[in-house]
């Protein structure tokens, strides 16, 4: 009988071995479910990235067009500020009389989507004349707009007079979606004579 005993209690370890066996592994339905979490935990964070890469990338387009339109009315403004004279300021082209009489040209071209600052100057030699473009918008922004016109004045009077430059401009690649950045300038003639 002790034999029977010793047989089956032998045969109750074997199997309660064989069943810590199987409880201390994974089954394949398991893995498979723990992997189909993982799967999805990393998809969100694919997702996440992306969209934080894809507002990166706009806000620096953007961030880059504010700052290209800042710096052409900034230089726009300076030459307005030192001019000796201002011939002619309207529409899309502004040209300024310097105390060492050149003639600076900012103007937009509408095709080219660029901004232009040339000088015009007499060779003394020939008595030609030179234009040597000395600034050009970024091809990256597309300066969609460029206007001068009189800013608002109170009463009409040379003290009064100040010219109002206004810059609209695009990031040039299409998919970012990056347009119709607006920047206004308002510039004192410093009393000069706009002659129109």
């Amino acid at each position: 009988m002790n034999i029977i005993l010793t047989l089956i209690k032998g045969k109750n370890r074997f199997d309660s071995e064989i069943n810590t066996k199987r409880k201390s592994a994974y089954s394949l339905l398991e893995i498979i479910i723990s992997l189909a979490i993982v799967g999805i935990a990393m998809t969100i964070m694919i997702n996440f990235l992306l969209l934080s890469l894809q507002i990166s990338a706009s806000s620096l387009a953007r961030s880059n067009v504010r700052e290209e339109i800042s710096t052409i009315n900034n230089l726009i403004s300076r030459d307005i500020r030192n001019a000796k004279k201002i011939t002619s300021c309207s529409g899309n082209t502004c040209n300024i009389l310097t105390d060492q009489g050149d003639n600076i040209q900012w103007t937009w071209d509408s095709v080219s989507a660029v901004v232009s600052k040339v000088v015009m100057t007499t060779d003394l030699i020939t008595g030609l004349p030179i234009n040597t473009n000395i600034y050009s918008s970024s091809t990256n922004i597309k300066i969609t707009s460029l206007d001068f016109s009189s800013g608002y004045v109170s009463n009409i009077s040379k003290e009064d007079q100040n010219i109002l430059i206004t810059t609209i401009g695009a990031y040039a690649v299409q998919n970012l979606k990056i347009k119709n950045i607006i920047k206004q300038t308002s510039v004192s003639t410093r009393n000069l004579d706009i002659i129109k």
